[in-house]
């Protein structure tokens, strides 16, 4: 995946995953493949070990940001706050895709 090969290969932590920072393309085969986009966020994760990756505020989308940075703005955000965030994208997309024979609040009495 781009975000592992960033870890992985590059020593980049992206640190602002959202739906809205994964697009997808059809390939010329008729496959689908993904691009994960927005980097002005990220930092290089060697940095990050060595002096933290507190910014003044929080980084990324704060609906799919860790409970950890979101209780703490200050704390360190490392992989794992990533790999959650990665979670809520993931839920986020499934609960918006996938039909539902749930009534919305307007049918409720």
């Amino acid at each position: 995946t781009a975000h592992s090969d960033a870890y992985e290969r590059a020593n980049i932590l992206h640190r602002d995953l959202s739906p809205n920072n994964i697009l997808f393309i059809e390939t010329d085969d008729g496959g689908v493949k993904g691009l994960l986009i927005d980097w002005d966020l990220c930092r290089d994760r060697t940095s990050l070990e060595v002096e933290g990756a507190r910014l003044r505020g929080r980084t990324g989308t704060w609906q799919f940001i860790s409970c950890k940075l979101l209780r703490n703005p200050t704390a360190r955000h490392t992989l794992q706050d990533d790999l959650e965030s990665s979670f809520w994208v993931l839920l986020y997309t499934c609960l918006h895709i996938i039909p539902s024979s749930l009534y919305t609040t307007g049918h409720l009495s």
